[in-house]
């Protein structure tokens, strides 16, 4: 915030204004704050590649922020059924990105376990969408299985260009979204203790 945040407000027409702006805003855009500083470049800095391929990351963003309607997607579970996200709404849902690959993914499944297990009866229930790769649903299956993670899991089993992630411009996991049971997002990215409070606001103790 006080480096690049503090050098993009004051140097709008920079030669460097996006890679200041790529550090500044990380793996998590968010939109209403980085739209505007965005809008204030000049247009040759707009026109640079690196920025034409931000503002469709921006776009994509402005759709999965808190208080949009989590855009809908259909993808096959383990057993090769196709699972519709809209057909959980009347509960609350977590939209889970995960890989069985991945470390952090693995180190949060016991307090996202613990969450479900608490809430499973309360009107919530969880999506796994796993970036695992092709050829590897064996991997996959046993994550699930070890980490006891029993709810639905779906994947296209395509790594990073999953239909779903690219869908929701995920560029990095574990990374999830908190819908309501009118599919409004109302969280992002809760991990450890920040799930948990949540989860109390929404559905008590």
């Amino acid at each position: 915030e006080e480096v690049y945040g503090a050098y993009l407000k004051k140097n709008p027409n920079s030669p460097i204004a996006m890679i200041a702006m790529q550090s500044y805003a990380g793996w998590d855009i968010n939109a209403d704050k980085l739209e505007p500083i965005f809008n204030s470049f000049s247009s040759t800095v707009k026109n640079y590649p690196s920025a034409i391929a931000f503002k469709a990351d921006l776009e994509t963003a402005k759709k999965t922020g808190i208080g949009k309607i989590a855009m809908d997607f259909t993808q096959n579970d383990t057993l090769g059924n196709p699972v519709t996200m809209s057909s959980f709404r009347g509960k609350y849902l977590l939209i889970d990105f995960w890989a069985s690959w991945c470390g952090p993914c693995r180190q949060e499944n016991p307090n996202v376990v613990k969450v479900f297990n608490q809430y499973k009866d309360k009107n919530f229930h969880i999506l796994g969408v796993s970036l695992d790769r092709e050829g590897q649903k064996d991997k996959w299956m046993k994550a699930i299985h070890d980490d006891k993670l029993t709810w639905t899991h779906v994947s296209d089993l395509k790594f990073w260009n999953n239909a779903v992630s690219r869908q929701y411009g995920i560029q990095a996991i574990p990374q999830n979204l908190l819908l309501d049971p009118q599919g409004k997002v109302v969280g992002k990215n809760l991990r450890g203790e920040a799930l948990v409070k949540k989860m109390q606001e929404l559905l008590g103790n």
